[in-house]
This record gives C-alpha cells, structure tokens and sequence, in this order.
C-alpha cells in the first residue's frame, strides 16, 4: 500500500501514473471518501486527511518503476510526488499462518519484520481492504529476536469475539515527508471455536444409552402388602424399571 499525503490539496481529485508508461493512464477513485477499485488496485481519496491511499491487490515485478502521485488543483494546474517502487522477492515472504481460540479467550498473534521499519498490522474488511484497527481489545508489545537484523512484534487480542475472527495482516511500514509506503508480509487466519461440555446435564448413571422409566400404580382392595420392583432389559440395550404397589382401601 502507498499514501501520498497531499495537505494542501484535501478536497482536490488524487490520482496516480505510471511515469515509465509515460502516465498515460491515470488511476483515481472517480469518488472520494470511499473504497473503489481501478484495474489492479484500490484507491481511497481520503478529503479529511488530504490523502490518497492506493493499494496493490496482488504486487507483481511489473509493477516496479516510478511513479507520479498527484493532485489536480486546476484545470491547469497539478501538484505531485514522484516515488520509486522497487520489488525484491523473498522467499520467506509472503507468509501464511492461521490461529485458532475459544470465544472470549486471548489471542497472542506474532510478527517477524526488518528492524529498520515500524510495524503495520491491520485486517482485511468486505472488500479485501486491509484497515487500520482501532480498538482497546487489541494490545501491541515489541520485543526482539534471536537475530538482530528482525524484530519480533506480538498483538494481543483479548475476550475474542466472532466478530475478531478473520483475515488479518501485519508488515514493514517505510515513511517519508509525504509518502508512506507499506508492504504486507505475514497473513494470519484467525478462527474462532465453540468449546461444548458434553457432560453438562447427563445422567450419571454409566450407560451408553438413554434411560427410560415407566412406573404404574395400581389400587386393589386386597390387604396391604410390600411393595415389589422388577427390573428387566431387552435387546436395545434399554433400562425399564417397573413398580407394582397393592393397597387397602378404607
């Protein structure tokens, strides 16, 4: 992902080109203030912050080569901020995990970058967006690594949520005066489990089965006697119990 910051120009139509292809075509959102997608990437022209955020989907050697990030300020007028992309392939990257927790427990989910570089994490949204995440759930700690050239970065999500569950990302973010550049390394999948007691509210009685009873009383005018219990058990591997109890009537 790229922002080009442009505060002088906040409500003014951002675009960007390909210098090398002579920018003859010029990428821009068509709205402001929401997600649209153009080709291979996805443009946000933020009017609040004065910024155009363009987002690679799919980053391929192509697309290296300079670039103009502009803003229309007249119709004759432009301003821009030329950038170099560069695109250096790793065979550690992109990386793939996937976590797994019970609700409303906590979620340690951990990140490798280069040390130079400040951490980005963020979630992908409906439209496969990756969006900064603002919430008092989510705590994120440093810490270091066997080697020093990489940093280790650690975020907590506690009490998780179905909503939590999803795609989630975290990489290098690179800033410059106006320019701010981010490559996505690391795609954690968080899933969530139910845990079920399958104890809870069986009997305890050890059977394999269920239990029936079927109890009848009956009322003779014979003289009191004890009262008798059968039990008996048939191929189904089902417990009847039956109780007969004679009684006088006055």
């Amino acid at each position: 992902m790229i922002k080009c910051e442009h505060p002088q120009h906040k409500t003014k139509p951002k675009y960007i080109c390909k210098e090398s292809d002579g920018c003859s075509e010029r990428k821009n959102p068509g709205v402001q203030d929401e997600w649209m997608e153009n080709g291979d990437v996805s443009l946000y022209d933020d009017t609040r912050a004065g910024v155009l955020m363009v987002f690679f989907r799919e980053l391929k050697a192509a697309d290296a080569g300079t670039y103009r990030c502009g803003v229309n300020v007249s119709h004759y007028t432009e301003s821009f901020t030329e950038l170099q992309l560069n695109i250096r392939h790793d065979a550690k990257y992109p990386k793939s995990v996937t976590e797994s927790a019970h609700l409303g427990e906590e979620v340690n989910i951990t990140c490798q970058i280069p040390e130079e570089h400040e951490v980005h994490f963020c979630k992908e949204d409906d439209n496969h967006i990756c969006q900064n995440i603002n919430s008092s759930k989510v705590t994120q700690m440093n810490g270091s690594s066997e080697r020093n050239e990489e940093r280790v970065f650690t975020v907590i999500i506690s009490n998780v949520s179905v909503r939590d569950a999803g795609v989630y990302w975290c990489g290098a973010e690179t800033r410059d005066t106006y320019l701010t550049f981010i490559s996505l390394t690391t795609k954690i999948q968080l899933n969530f489990t139910i845990q079920i007691n399958s104890n809870d509210n069986q009997p305890t009685i050890p059977s394999d089965g269920l239990l029936y009873a079927a109890v009848t009383f009956q009322k003779r005018e014979e003289s009191l006697s004890d009262a008798t219990v059968r039990f008996s058990k048939d191929e189904i591997q089902s417990d009847y119990t039956m109780i007969s109890h004679n009684m006088r009537l006055n």
